[in-house]
This record gives C-alpha cells, structure tokens and sequence, in this order.
C-alpha cells in the first residue's frame, strides 16, 4: 500500500459547507504538502470534488487500507479501523458540545486540533481533552471593491435559529423603522423564510466572494463558533455586521 503524506478523511463532500471550504482552502494553501481527501458517499457534490481535485488527490473510499504520515479527521473519525498513520488527528471546527459530537472511542494515539479558542475551550469542558488551536487557513484573490446604491448587505446562510435567523428578521426591521435604503441578498436554499420587499434569495454558490465585492455590508449572525464567510469577506475588505 502506498504510503501517502497527509490524508483528510470525511463522509461526504457537499455542495456548500464550511467543512468543504476548509478542506479546499486547506489543499490551496498547502497544495505541496502531498494532501489527500478520502470521501465515502455517493451523492458527494461533484463540483466540490472537482475544484478540491486541483490542488489534493480526492479518492472515493470503497474500504481500502489507507497508510500514510498523519491523518486528519474532520468532524467524525471515518475509516478509523483501516487507517495506519504515524500521527492522528482529529479536527474540532464546532462547539462539539452544542452539536452533540463525541469522538469515537479509539486506542490510537489521538491529538486534538481546534479552529479557534472558542471550540477548544467547549471541547475541553465536554471531554477533559486539551485541543490546540490552528486556526482556519483561507486564501483569497484580491477583487476591487465596487460602489453600489442603495446600501447593499449580503448574506450566505442557512434560515433557522442557530444561524441567526431572529436576528435578521430584526436587523430588517429597524433599517425599515429608519427608513434605511438597502437590498439585502440571501444566498440560501430556503427561498422566502423572511418576508421583506428590501430580501432578495439567491441560490447558493460554491464560491460566494465571487459576489462579495458588491455589498456594502456582508452579514452574519450565527451563533456557531466559526463562519467562512465572515473571513472571505473581511479577506476582500468587505465589512461585516
């Protein structure tokens, strides 16, 4: 079996998510460490392999021996049983606690690796396990920002609760209270969950800081630990709400 250097293992490759965009700003950024992303599901997204497949190898699992240097495991430990690696890993990229995820029981050697301080310190107070802080890497094209009236506010998320969705329907009520002039485009599967003429849904992109350069404003109100697209806007010199 062929020893390969850096394996990622997941479950499925969706077509939007910020696990893929990890995966994918990870392999970009690092594209000459040797990178390998093993997925397992049929209806993985086929553009998010495509785009990932330019800077790692992407390989469908089908239950081989993998062998490698260090293995990394993102959100769930897949392929556990027939992974041989120097090093083990597992990514902490949430509040483990919040969203009931427990790390499987295994004799090997395990290291744990949080994106930000926020999801270390919630993972060390549900498992007692210490997890060191890395944070996300992200690369970015630079895009000149253009000016456009009315205020323009933009968006990239699901429409429930955990992702803000109260605060939003309150941010549009005080701009309307103030008679604010803006558009705010959504870019969400959840066509009409808010009811406002100033919300117009769009469906989503793979590559959102393709829009980026447009808003005004970029807005997230999610009260997960970690959200991409805070970072890509910032990254393009879009603020955010």
């Amino acid at each position: 079996v062929e020893k390969k250097g850096n394996v990622f293992t997941v479950y499925s490759l969706n077509e939007i998510g910020g696990g893929e965009s990890f995966l994918y700003y990870m392999a970009r950024k690092y594209k000459d460490l040797d990178i390998t992303v093993y997925y397992k599901d049929d209806n993985s997204n086929a553009e998010q392999i495509e785009r990932l497949e330019k800077y790692a190898r992407v390989i469908k699992y089908s239950g081989q021996t993998i062998n490698c240097k260090k293995v990394f495991f993102n959100y769930n430990q897949m392929f556990i049983d027939n992974i041989e690696a120097d090093e083990y890993y597992q990514v902490i990229h949430a509040n483990y606690k919040a969203n009931n995820i427990t790390p499987k029981p295994t004799d090997k050697p395990l290291q744990f690796i949080a994106v930000s301080q926020y999801a270390a310190d919630k993972f060390k107070e549900q498992t007692g396990k210490d997890a060191k802080v890395v944070y996300n890497p992200i690369v970015i094209d630079k895009v000149d920002k253009k000016e456009i009236k009315p205020i323009i506010l933009m968006s990239a998320t699901r429409l429930n609760r955990n992702k803000g969705k109260d605060k939003m329907e309150r941010l549009a009520r005080v701009l309307d209270d103030n008679k604010v002039n803006y558009e705010w485009y959504i870019y969400t599967n959840d066509q009409n969950a808010i009811d406002n003429p100033h919300i117009h849904y769009r469906k989503p992109t793979l590559d959102i800081t393709e829009y980026m350069p447009s808003a005004d404003w970029f807005v997230q109100l999610s009260d997960e630990a970690y959200c991409y697209s805070t970072v890509e806007a910032n990254s393009i010199g879009v603020p955010c709400i």
